[in-house]
């Protein structure tokens, strides 16, 4: 019998009606894929004549604090004791002083322990916050690999270390995120007369913990408080480079968000948490908490005039509207910095997309043309993936391409190149999974019919892929959808480094929490711009307008 191609060509658009069906399920997953006792007479510095507002009892405090505060463990000594005292609940929300001083501006939270002494009075005489005292305080190291590179081990000063650095290119990793610490670094910097970075700094915008570890990854130098460092020296290949400057002394301050700016706080609940840790026995506990027999905090002031107190100026917390005409001017004037972390991603997950159709649409062809029972455990298998959490996916590619990892050695940790590895193992289940439903939802007609007219099985295989375009289209269409909104992979693989591996996801989250909303919501109109241009060609690809392609 010979292959009749008209015959086949007759057969289009039977299938139409399944597979239209089946398109808005595909954009729904894309959807989906892109939500007591007295304190001391006077405090270091005191708002005038705070309005006490009513408290709303039943709820939680909520205490925002510093990264190191909340990984060393002090609070989980600290709140259940504070709870038995006075029945009230302490929330604990962990973020740089930087994001905690603005969650306080803005009455996000009730209470502040953090460590920006200088910045903390200027708003304190603001208005923003009253009742501030200093409670503890410890002090910050330079660590760095045993090589020490840059010979400043032991030199007790910490700017001529950082000059040392800098002088020899040797890797730096910060913070980034306007943190206390991050802070305190940039006036070090300042003080040594540095004031451009090259490829050798990296700015992660990532918590204590993490810098800690990308250093260690990295074998660079970074500034840390003390405590974060005794928390996860065990796991670290880093040593103590520089201690003891006066310049490092790390202090710590309480202080409650000024009701009359924001009379919906906890006030009273406030006082109560500061009265406790400012009491004989708040101050012991902090004495006596210790790691590894080694104190993390000292109660009380550290000794005077240590630290860096430089003015600074701090930014008034800006509203939606503000944000989003300072966005709007970023995009219109081609902001190096915001277009710089678009290009990137565009980058990344275009690549990552890119070969995850070229290995997803293929294997997800050959299991729809197979019948469903011979491929069920297979099926079963993928659809497990096309639910797999990022972070999951990101700790796994961690642990294979970390230095002590079987895969460590090819050196793409916090590169592009593993976030691409990451966002391909995440859109290839989604690509492979939605093409083989595609597959299977054409008219069994189709390959009956193909076949009895003398099709090779490859001829009708591709007929059936002709069929089923549209549905494909629109998988590859979820994957790039996937991949794009995610963030816990690409941050833990990627380390979320400044002009290396700072995507819009990973971008927004950080800006958000600094307060920086305008490159935040510029980011974010961005991204929406993209997924309707994604959209749109999906529409015109599916049928330019046709209502039915929709129904």
């Amino acid at each position: 019998m010979h292959f009749n191609k008209e015959g086949i060509k007759k057969l289009r658009g039977r299938g139409n009606r399944r597979s239209l069906l089946f398109l808005p399920a595909v954009l729904l997953l894309l959807f989906l894929a892109v939500g007591g006792p007295a304190r001391p007479a006077e405090p270091s510095f005191k708002a005038a004549s705070p309005v006490t507002a009513p408290n709303k009892e039943g709820e939680a405090l909520v205490l925002a604090t510093t990264t190191s505060v909340a990984d060393s463990g002090l609070l989980e000594l600290l709140l259940p004791v504070f709870k038995e005292k006075t029945g009230i609940e302490v929330l604990v929300l962990s973020r740089g002083t930087g994001q905690a001083l603005e969650l306080g501006q803005r009455g996000d939270v009730d209470l502040l322990l953090v460590h920006d002494r200088p910045a903390e009075l200027r708003l304190l005489k603001a208005g923003y916050f009253t009742d501030r005292y200093d409670v503890m305080y410890n002090d910050y190291l330079i660590v760095g690999p045993a090589a020490d590179p840059a010979k400043i081990k032991g030199t007790g000063d910490a700017v001529a270390a950082l000059s040392s650095i800098a002088e020899g290119s040797h890797t730096f990793v910060s913070r980034g995120d306007d943190s206390g610490t991050h802070r305190l670094e940039l006036k070090l910097w300042a003080k040594a007369g540095i004031a451009d970075f090259g490829s050798w700094y990296f700015a992660v915008g990532q918590g204590m913990g993490d810098t800690l570890r990308l250093a260690g990854e990295l074998q660079g130098y970074t500034l840390t408080d003390r405590s974060s460092y005794l928390l996860f020296k065990d796991r670290l290949e880093l040593e103590i480079m520089v201690q003891g400057d006066p310049l490092l002394y790390n202090q710590y301050g309480i202080m409650a968000v000024n009701p009359e700016r924001h009379p919906h706080v906890r006030y009273k609940s406030a006082l109560k948490m500061i009265d406790f840790m400012l009491s004989p026995q708040g101050q012991q506990l902090i004495a006596s908490f210790q790691r590894g027999g080694e104190p993390l905090f000292f109660p009380g002031r550290a000794i005077e005039g240590a630290g860096i107190d430089q003015p600074e100026r701090e930014a008034e917390p800006s509203s939606l509207q503000q944000g989003l005409g300072e966005a709007f001017y970023l995009i219109i004037n081609f902001d190096p910095s915001l277009w710089r972390i678009v290009l990137l991603s565009l980058q990344v997950s275009g690549l990552a997309v890119l070969l995850g159709a070229l290995a997803g649409v293929p294997l997800g062809v050959y299991l729809g043309l197979k019948p469903a029972e011979r491929t069920r455990y297979v099926s079963k298998f993928l659809y497990t993936l096309m639910g797999l959490p990022p972070v999951v996916a990101g700790l796994v590619l961690y642990l294979l391409f970390s230095r002590t990892g079987p895969l460590g050695a090819l050196g793409l940790l916090f590169t592009p190149g593993i976030m691409v590895i990451a966002q391909f193992v995440l859109s290839l289940p989604i690509i492979t999974g939605l093409t083989m439903l595609a597959i299977r939802s054409q008219d069994k007609a189709i390959l009956e019919t193909a076949l009895t007219l003398g099709a090779s099985r490859l001829l009708t295989a591709w007929t059936v892929v002709q069929e089923s375009r549209p549905a494909i289209f629109g998988a590859v269409v979820a994957g790039l959808g996937r991949v794009m909104a995610e963030v816990g992979a690409v941050m833990m693989v990627g380390g979320n480094i400044a002009g290396r591996t700072r995507v819009m996801t990973t971008a927004i989250v950080l800006e958000t929490g600094k307060g920086n909303f305008e490159l935040a919501i510029g980011l974010g109109l961005v991204l929406l711009f993209i997924s309707f241009v994604i959209n749109s060609l999906l529409y015109r690809f599916q049928g330019g307008g046709r209502s039915s392609v929709w129904l």
